[in-house]
């Protein structure tokens, strides 16, 4: 599994209250070496998943399954959506690395990929951090 790239190499500095252009020009050396393309399509990848409500409620019923797992038949069920949108869904999550699919018999099996998710908490602080 791939590591999640550092997005802020320097200090933070607040850029609210008197002085903030000023704050802004003194920070702009702070930050560090861009984040590089490939690492930056990891990341975009990831929000881009993130970016439906559906697929985080997707993602919070598969973390909270009974078996740690669950089909596509459980979740439309739980979820209140088509199996197709649901399938739609879920193969976005599982290309950006977010969950994982098990074949199991003649069904499918998903779970969360709590590695990877672990892995993005340091990358939510990290961006809340810039601009500080």
């Amino acid at each position: 599994m791939q590591s999640l790239p550092s997005v802020h190499g320097g200090a933070s500095t607040s850029l609210g209250g008197e002085g903030a252009m000023n704050d802004v020009v003194r920070c702009a050396g702070d930050l560090g070496a861009p984040i590089a393309l490939p690492d930056a399509e990891v990341i975009a990848a990831i929000f881009q998943a993130l970016s439906s409500p559906t697929r985080v409620r997707l993602i919070a019923l598969l973390r909270d399954a009974p078996r740690g797992a669950s089909r596509v038949g459980d979740l439309v069920d739980r979820i209140g959506l088509t199996q197709s949108t649901v399938s739609h869904h879920l193969r976005a999550l599982a290309a950006a690395g977010l969950i994982v699919r098990e074949q199991r018999g003649s069904w499918a099996w998903y779970s969360v990929a709590t590695d990877r998710l672990d892995a993005l908490a340091p990358l939510f602080g990290q961006l809340m951090a810039i601009g500080r």
